[in-house]
């Protein structure tokens, strides 16, 4: 009779197993698998020219400017509202901005580097913790490969990291796997960092995506209730609660100042939406055009991602007994599939993405499973393969578009003049609202601007100056202004800078009064007596900022202690949890070496290999135009989706725009649906920016895609129609400025419509 082999560690008493528990490296190799995922970050010099990134920038040399002059925490944006500042900071939650301006401050000096190497970095992070999450419910190998999935995803490495560039939900698809963790250790152990870690997850949470906070916590409350409905979570319900609670008072001083001050400011309007399309669960990948400002985000998976989860889900069905969490990964996948059928608002839209990004490498990962069923001489080979699988049917996430179009100078005149072209506020993205306290009718400052342009800002109206008011520039920060002031009789002085609760001044160390003119919204100092000296206008703190601060330093220090008074009567019992064995991380790390060498190899330009498609792949399929225009605006192509509908029918038009020269007008376009023999016109979407891209930021070597998803009227009569399109430069409004008159290819004159050759019959 043949003897059973088994494992003699596990024989061992717990404290001799825990002594032998060898490190996991299968978190650096989850980590290096996210860098290689964002590798296009650290490697290239260009971005997409309408992403997000570009803004993140800018918040970053904002945070390291504010770090640099002694400040802790940022509540200011100077640049802002033309240059008279606005309280962004306050009400924007911070941690993507602050992140980058660290990492300015400390390692970089540059914000375009520093940026660029957080998207590589978060990346590495979602995918570190992704594994984390992963091993505790599943197993390393199931972990890992999870990991690449997550991070590779063409949702989230493509979409989400590159073509749109959202800093705040690229961090939350690295929290989410985080805070999942986190619940899971408080199930399944009694460690004492349980809470710390629930508390600064959470407060993570709200410094990142408020949105991402809510649901965060909806997740907790739902957890709890479900266990115990089972009578699985015991007395440790309170330790999620406490948490939640943790990180709410270790974040009150971002949110409480943003709720008690946010009646001082008025909220100006996105200057466009950013509608998100739902999952299209069945497309392949498309790689991006180069010539392309503006891609559209495909928000697909992938066949190599579909082909992978549905092996998964055959695999959960299997082994649901054995890992009851693949009953709940795969339940994520079917919500996920169901969800995609309904309609969602833009926030909601975003979270339905990361959560089915997560759900698809959970379930994905799991296919590993069944290497336990094979030999064991061949059970270290199905990850190393599944890897390299994976990171070629990626192929456009690794390997982007190599942009001609390097980022723009990062600096205090460049986010000036990028609000004074009409292109937004250089530090938010174009689809968020922006807090400001000026008048809506104050005119910029033609001196203030001046200053930005010579580098002397002087906050301080200078025609204001006479024989008895006399004032110089010393210093101008982020946050503060100091001038040499001699004042020979009471007055009162005008500064260009917008009011806001927190300002002070004072002058030879005398306090100033600090008033609002409620007909601009700027500040103003009375100046009650006599003074020479040094005059001081700093953003100070609140009662109110400085007991949020205390709320958050008092919640800080009674983790600290709760904690370390928990570790003192900790045994630190051994926790029997899968760990990826040396053997298979060497294997692996090879594997992944290779990988990352091909990725940076590939990614150069004089690479025998081209994987990267050529330039203006996307107008061959379109139908040439060639209209071009008074002002330089030019046609190149235009698609047309359907030529014969009825009314009431859905129809898509793309138009696809670029510019013979720099364009000095922000041209905004309105598409119209006209009959052929009577002329009768249709407005089916008012005048807004081609692509949602400003026309003043056109180069002569991109294209300009501007998409449009329309639905035809339900009165429409039967008969020949054309769509076309009507441009205006809008100033000071887009009924009075000028219409842009178009020529055909031969150089005739169309006039101010311009009709699309191709037909329309509605029947």
């Amino acid at each position: 009779m043949k003897s059973i082999l088994t494992d003699p560690s596990s024989t061992y008493p717990a404290w001799m197993r825990k002594a032998m528990q060898p490190f996991d490296w299968g978190l650096f190799l989850a980590f290096g698998l996210g860098i290689i995922a964002g590798l296009h970050f650290i490697i290239a010099n260009g971005s997409v020219p309408a992403s997000q990134i570009e803004h993140f920038m800018f918040r970053a040399q904002d945070a390291a400017e504010t770090l640099a002059e002694g400040r802790l925490y940022p509540r200011w944006s100077p640049e802002a509202s033309g240059g008279y500042g606005a309280p962004i900071p306050v009400f924007v939650p911070p941690i993507p901005g602050y992140l980058a301006g660290l990492f300015t401050y400390i390692w970089t000096g540059d914000p375009v580097t520093a940026t660029r190497g957080v998207y590589a970095l978060v990346l590495g992070a979602a995918a570190s913790l992704m594994y984390l999450f992963m091993r505790r419910i599943l197993d390393a190998h199931s972990a890992l490969l999870a990991a690449a999935l997550y991070v590779f995803n063409p949702m989230i490495g493509l979409d989400l990291a590159i073509i749109q560039g959202d800093l705040h939900l690229l961090i939350g698809v690295a929290l989410l796997p985080a805070w999942l963790w986190c619940l899971s250790r408080v199930d399944q152990t009694n460690k004492p960092l349980n809470i710390m870690q629930l508390s600064l997850v959470s407060a993570t949470l709200v410094l990142t995506d408020v949105s991402l906070a809510i649901v965060a916590g909806a997740i907790s409350l739902g957890y709890i209730a479900w266990r115990l409905a089972n009578k699985q979570l015991g007395s440790r319900w309170w330790i999620i609660l406490a948490g939640i609670l943790g990180g709410m008072t270790l974040s009150s001083f971002f949110w409480l100042p943003a709720i008690a001050e946010s009646h001082f400011v008025r909220w100006l309007p996105p200057m466009n939406g950013n509608p998100l399309d739902t999952i299209n669960w069945l497309a392949p990948i498309r790689a991006v055009d180069p010539l392309l400002a503006n891609p559209i985000p495909q928000f697909a998976p992938g066949w190599t991602h579909l082909s992978l989860v549905i092996a998964g889900l055959f695999t959960a069905i299997i082994k649901q007994s054995q890992r009851p969490a693949l009953r709940l990964l795969a339940v994520g996948v079917v919500i996920a599939l169901l969800v995609s059928a309904f309609p969602l608002s833009s926030n909601l839209q975003k979270l339905h993405l990361v959560a089915s990004a997560f759900f698809l490498a959970g379930i994905g990962g799991s296919i590993l499973l069944w290497r336990h069923h094979l030999p064991a001489i061949w059970r270290r080979l199905p990850l190393p393969t599944l890897l390299i699988i994976v990171w070629v049917g990626c192929i456009p996430v690794w390997l982007p578009p190599d942009l001609s179009i390097a980022e723009q100078s990062i600096n205090d005149l460049a986010q000036v003049t990028y609000e004074v072209q009409g292109f937004g506020v250089a530090g938010l993205p174009r689809d968020q609202a922006v807090p400001v306290t000026i008048a809506s009718d104050l005119p910029l400052n033609p001196g203030l601007l001046e200053g930005y342009q010579v580098n002397a800002v002087n906050k301080l109206v200078t025609s204001q100056f006479t024989a008895d008011v006399q004032a110089a520039l010393l210093d101008h920060n982020t946050h503060s202004d100091h001038f040499q002031l001699r004042a020979s009789n009471p007055t009162t002085l005008s500064v260009l800078t917008a009011c806001f609760p927190g300002w002070e001044a004072w002058a030879d160390n005398d306090p100033i009064p600090v008033t609002c003119n409620p007909a601009t919204g700027l500040i103003e100092l009375n100046i009650v007596e006599a003074v020479s000296g040094e005059l001081v206008i700093q953003l100070g703190t609140t009662p109110l900022r400085t007991v949020a601060w205390a709320v958050s330093a008092v919640s800080l220090l009674a983790l600290c202690v709760y904690s370390l008074r928990q570790a003192r009567t900790w045994n630190n019992p051994f926790e029997d949890i899968s760990l990826l064995p040396v053997t298979d991380a060497r294997l692996l790390a090879l594997a992944i070496a290779a990988i990352a060498s091909l990725t940076i190899w590939l990614h150069q330009p004089n690479s025998p290999i081209k994987l990267r498609p050529e330039p203006g792949f996307e107008l061959r399929s379109a139908a040439t135009a060639g209209f071009r225009s008074d002002v330089g605006l030019i046609l190149l192509a235009y698609t047309q989706s359907e030529n014969r509908v009825k009314p009431g029918a859905t129809i898509e038009v793309g138009l696809y725009w670029g510019t013979g020269r720099d364009l000095t007008s922000n041209y905004q376009i309105q598409l119209q649906l006209i009959e052929t023999n009577t002329g009768t016109e249709w407005l089916l979407h008012p005048y807004h920016h081609p692509g949602d891209y400003p026309s003043r930021r056109w180069q002569s070597n991109i294209t300009v895609i501007d998409r449009y998803q329309v639905t035809l009227p339900i009165q429409l009569e039967a008969g020949n129609y054309q769509f076309a399109m009507q441009a205006n430069d809008c100033t000071p409004d887009c009924e009075s400025g000028h219409a842009v008159v178009f020529f055909n290819v031969d150089g005739n004159e169309l006039g101010n419509k311009l009709r699309l050759p191709s037909r329309l019959i509605v029947e």
